[in-house]
């Protein structure tokens, strides 16, 4: 198989010809059934008042809400969607047949009151709850609204995880040829069908071992038919523009409030929820992204939970009292720096810190030299005060092949430096390639304005000098990164990976070198690891090894050693290529103040908050 074929069954947007899925995540939330890019430090620094201030008020009691705090979004509609930070809002407001608890990888009912599943293991029917509302005017939640919704993130041109329900998922459908003469979606020819209003059918390609995963993601949520007229056949009741930024519509827990995009967010209670709860009246997130900000925003006791910014968190603080069988860990830190002493949940995320390369940039002596240059022990215990696992391979821990044990086997024949530095080496490797002292390659790394990223980035230009290479450094917002990275603008930068189901494929995406192409409208994450790049049989390498993973989704013993064996040839791939350089896996964590009662979270990091609880009494005002 060539590494332009576009055969495979998850062949992700190279085959469908679909809408732009650029992935950009900041913060540490999963979305359930696809991994999403990730920002793997603390939000920018910058100069702040650190002054804090009384927000005790005498005799007033503080309002039935959660107060949280968010970065960047940039829509509101379950398919566009690509920050997690607006997927944690989305996924207050739009219901999915089944859905991941808590950030668990456990599938339970939502709309759906039960599933079967055919014996064939192709054909996945869902029995509806009857009376389920939408919010507003909009009536009762049915299964054509599924089918339709569904219809919307295969075909819609404002999709931008096509690939989810098309190639991840693989559902039945029929193709047509394009005007480049690519085989692509016949948009209306999806086998999902609505037997009847309460009954919901979708038939796929073939077996597929983690549909339900898959369809778990709120991108499976449903939306009023006909509200949008994206797709064909619907004129659409509502401008899109104004779905996705002012007024969305769904069946969750909360109903959308406000966006202010730069400010504030903020959802209501839906009082005719047809689930638990919500608890709360509300839920609003301030937006910020300043470090400090968001330190002295938390320690002035304006938000009920939190992440502590890495330059601010001490590890010595943490007092772990239990570890569940979900490895989820729950204790108390403190003091912190306004005498309180703060809950405590942490657990291992299911998600990869990199550095990613434009292959058409940087020449592959130089992403050798850079890898065999980075101490990752150091970064995860130095620089990230171990709130990252050294890590060497795109795919973590506890979801590769052999888990921990197996990960650890592997990651001892890591070439470039198995819990050491290789600087020796990475010299060597310049001066082969034509460089020294006195000529010394040169490339850019990008990345955002945080004082973590900016320590790990003065590491490595250091270590690069004495390997004759010259790195610059440059930071800028991390929607601008990725902007710029889709322009083909940036040599190197920092992000990260976070999945929200704990099938490698959903991680190791981003090495199918057709996902990497910024010419193609499909691509995931743009490091242009491609024919005209200056790579090597790896690239072939991994190519096949994805068609192998596509060619055995069944979840037998055979088809599961198969995959194993195909997910560590294009880890292997990555190693001997030097398109990313794997260095670390996150601890997912959250400081939550006394008054706030919020069920730890699982390894995605996701979570609905219908079931939190405020005591108000407690809580300033």
């Amino acid at each position: 198989m060539s590494v332009n074929d576009t055969g495979t069954r998850r062949g992700f947007l190279k085959a469908t010809g679909s809408a732009a899925a650029a992935i950009a995540v900041a913060g540490c939330s999963g979305d359930g059934g696809e991994g999403t890019e990730t920002e793997p430090a603390d939000t920018p620094a910058g100069d702040t008042d650190t002054t804090e201030t009384d927000t005790e008020a005498e005799g007033d009691q503080a309002p039935n809400e959660l107060d949280l705090i968010n970065g960047t979004m940039d829509s509101m509609d379950p398919v566009e969607y690509t920050l997690a930070n607006a997927g944690e809002v989305v996924d207050q407001m739009y219901d999915p047949p089944i859905f991941n608890p808590n950030g668990t990888l456990a599938v339970e009912a939502l709309v759906a009151t039960d599933w079967s599943v055919s014996d064939g293991g192709t054909v996945y029917t869902f029995d509806l709850k009857e009376g389920v509302q939408y919010h507003g005017d909009w009536g009762e939640v049915t299964a054509q609204d599924f089918v339709y919704s569904w219809e919307r993130l295969a075909a819609s041109e404002n999709s931008r995880r096509t690939y989810v329900i098309l190639d991840d998922l693989g559902v039945a459908r029929e193709t047509m040829e394009n005007d480049e003469g690519n085989e692509v979606y016949e948009p209306g020819t999806m086998g999902v069908e609505a037997v009847d209003d309460y009954t919901l059918e979708i038939t796929l390609e073939e077996p597929y071992h983690d549909a339900l995963g898959v369809i778990s993601s709120v991108r499976f949520g449903s939306i009023p038919e006909g509200i949008l007229g994206d797709i064909e056949g619907y004129d659409g009741e509502v401008d899109h523009t104004d779905f996705a930024k002012s007024s969305p519509v769904g069946s969750g827990p909360f109903k959308f409030e406000m966006w202010d995009s730069d400010q504030e967010a903020a959802v209501t209670a839906f009082d005719d929820y047809h689930g638990e709860g919500p608890m709360v009246d509300r839920v609003n997130w301030q937006i910020m992204e300043d470090s400090n900000a968001v330190y002295n925003f938390g320690m002035n006791k304006n938000v009920d939970a939190f992440v502590i910014p890495t330059s601010q968190y001490d590890p010595n603080k943490v007092t772990v009292e239990n570890t569940d069988d979900l490895g989820r860990m729950t204790g108390t830190y403190g003091p912190v720096r306004n005498g309180d002493t703060m809950q405590y949940n942490a657990v291992p995320g299911l998600a990869v810190n990199f550095i990613g390369f434009n292959c058409l940039n940087v020449i592959k002596p130089a992403r050798i030299a850079t890898a065999k240059i980075m101490d990752h022990e150091l970064i995860a215990n130095s620089v990230y005060k171990g709130r990252d696992v050294a890590g060497y391979h795109m795919t973590p821990p506890n979801a590769f092949p052999g888990g921990v044990s197996g990960y650890d086997e592997h990651a001892a024949e890591y070439p470039h430096g198995y819990e050491t530095t290789q600087l020796d080496e990475a010299r060597q490797v310049m001066e082969d390639a034509g460089y020294s002292s006195d000529d010394k390659y040169e490339f850019s790394f990008t990345i955002t304005a945080s004082s973590t990223s900016e320590q790990l980035a003065g590491q490595m230009r250091d270590k690069l000098s004495s390997a004759h290479i010259n790195m610059t450094i440059e930071t800028a917002p991390f929607a601008t990164m990725i902007d710029r990275r889709k322009q083909g603008q940036l040599d190197a930068f920092l992000s990260g990976w976070g999945m929200g189901r704990d099938d490698p494929a959903s991680v190791l995406a981003l090495l199918y070198p057709p996902n990497t192409d910024l010419r193609e409208s499909g691509s995931v994450i743009e490091t242009n690891w491609v024919e005209r790049g200056n790579g090597t049989g790896a690239r072939t390498q991994a190519a096949e090894a994805w068609d192998t993973i596509n060619s055995n989704p069944r979840d037998t013993a055979e088809q599961e050693q198969a995959r194993a064996d195909a997910y560590i040839q294009m880890e292997e791939a990555m190693w001997e290529d030097v398109p990313f350089i794997c260095f670390g896996h996150d601890t997912y964590q959250r400081f939550t103040y006394e008054w706030a009662d919020i069920t730890p979270f699982g390894p995605t990091g996701g979570q609905r908050y219908n079931t939190v609880e405020i005591d108000t009494d407690s809580k300033p005002s």
